[in-house]
């Protein structure tokens, strides 16, 4: 059964970027215009995204107060300060990284502000998705870090440090379904196959969900005052534990049985259009 939206009780609206709100890297001015909008009405518009910090551009990231990033793994505010962070410690990093690699992926880790990958990784990234498109290297120009290295594994070795997210890309959907379920059975990760090919992986329990959790936590109020926008299999759990779930017409199907309101895709400004009606603006 759907909820019905009581826009009185919302304090925190959390969207997704990358085809929710961002489109091959770019956002609509109707949608920017949307956000800082219901800004206005005192509503805590908050950023819930795979997307590591420096890879957000400035003119999207202003938009937000609060910020979720690296699926949950930093949870941040417009000043910089930070609320909590949860990075894999670099031996669960590696042991990933090598279930990853025996079940056929390559992968990038996103380090202190840095994507760096393996060339494999990079191959991957360029004749398999659209990763790095025209469109989306000029979109994140001025934000983008990245270094590539022989071994991830030997690179997160020596620098000892807290590794965010880790992505990884495959030849087929098996390859990533069995890495997944590989890094489930190893019981210290939480990994998500989206776009078929590509996974996400940060430590265990560490999810834009319970990211938002702890933000409702900190903020002083519970999920049932967040409202919650996305598209992919990442946002089921965040859109599951919303007390209103919007859904983008371009969504995922699997996705789609989650969505209290399903609205237009993201080339009809989807998010702007809900934006609008559930908050009367």
């Amino acid at each position: 059964m759907k909820k019905e939206f009581n826009k009185d009780n919302i304090k925190i609206a959390a969207f997704d970027l990358d085809e929710t709100t961002l489109h091959e890297g770019v956002m609509s001015d109707t949608v920017k215009q949307a956000l800082r909008d219901l800004a206005k009405t005192g509503v805590n518009v908050t950023v819930a995204s795979g997307r590591e910090l420096s890879q957000i551009r400035p003119d999207v990231l202003e938009l937000f107060k609060y910020r979720v990033t690296t699926n949950g793994s930093l949870i941040s505010k417009d000043d910089g300060s930070v609320i909590a962070t949860h990075p894999m410690d670099f031996r669960t990093a590696i042991k990933a990284l090598k279930i990853i690699h025996k079940a056929g992926g390559h992968s990038c880790v996103f380090y202190r502000g840095l994507c760096v990958a393996s060339p494999g990784f990079v191959y991957r990234m360029f004749a398999l998705t659209n990763y790095a498109s025209r469109v989306q290297r000029k979109a994140t120009r001025k934000t983008r870090k990245g270094w590539i290295s022989i071994s991830t594994p030997k690179y997160v070795a020596r620098r000892k440090g807290g590794i965010y997210k880790i992505q990884s890309l495959f030849r087929s959907n098996e390859q990533a379904l069995n890495a997944q379920k590989l890094l489930l059975e190893a019981g210290l990760f939480t990994p998500i196959v989206i776009d078929n090919i590509a996974m996400e992986t940060t430590a265990i329990g560490v999810t834009k969900s319970h990211a938002l959790l702890e933000l409702c936590e900190s903020l002083g109020c519970d999920a049932s005052s967040l409202v919650a926008f996305g598209d992919s299999s990442n946002d089921i759990e965040m859109l599951k534990t919303a007390g209103f779930s919007v859904v983008m017409g371009n969504g995922e199907d699997s996705t789609k049985e989650h969505a209290d309101y399903i609205t237009d895709s993201i080339l009809e400004d989807g998010a702007a259009t809900a934006i609008r009606k559930l908050f009367d603006l």
